[in-house]
């Protein structure tokens, strides 16, 4: 790409991210804010588009990687069932109750417990019976 694309391109993005700062449900004028506004602004909406831009770079970062390690321009998360995986393991986080640091729920126990149908468990006497 030539310079002239290239930063043409750096000002398009730099634009669009500015805006979103401050288009919202409010909008809001960053040369007259108030102190609420600012409050919005640094504690809400930046980090908002902060995580938006880095997402995209890492979900741009790993589609390259993705298509040079198959070098396949085609390759894509769901032709390849990657994008499934990832379903079903979150899917599995979520309904096993499992946290980060690995404090694990009462639903884990309730789960083994009513899996192998062991009656004294506690997910039974949770539920009345």
């Amino acid at each position: 790409m030539s310079k002239i694309k290239l930063t043409s391109l750096f000002c398009a993005a730099l634009f669009v991210i500015l805006l979103s700062l401050f288009l919202g449900s409010h909008v809001i004028n960053p040369f007259q804010a108030s102190d609420v506004e600012r409050e919005i602004l640094i504690s809400i909406r930046l980090p908002r588009v902060i995580v938006a831009v880095l997402m995209g770079m890492a979900l741009g970062a790993s589609g390259a990687v993705l298509q040079g390690i198959l070098k396949n321009p085609l390759a894509d998360p769901y032709i390849l069932g990657i994008s499934s995986g990832a379903a079903l393991s979150a899917t599995l986080g979520l309904l096993s109750g499992v946290y980060i640091f690995w404090e694990i729920q009462h639903t884990v126990h309730c789960l083994y417990r009513c899996v192998f149908h062991q009656p004294h468990s506690r997910c039974f006497r949770l539920e009345g019976r």
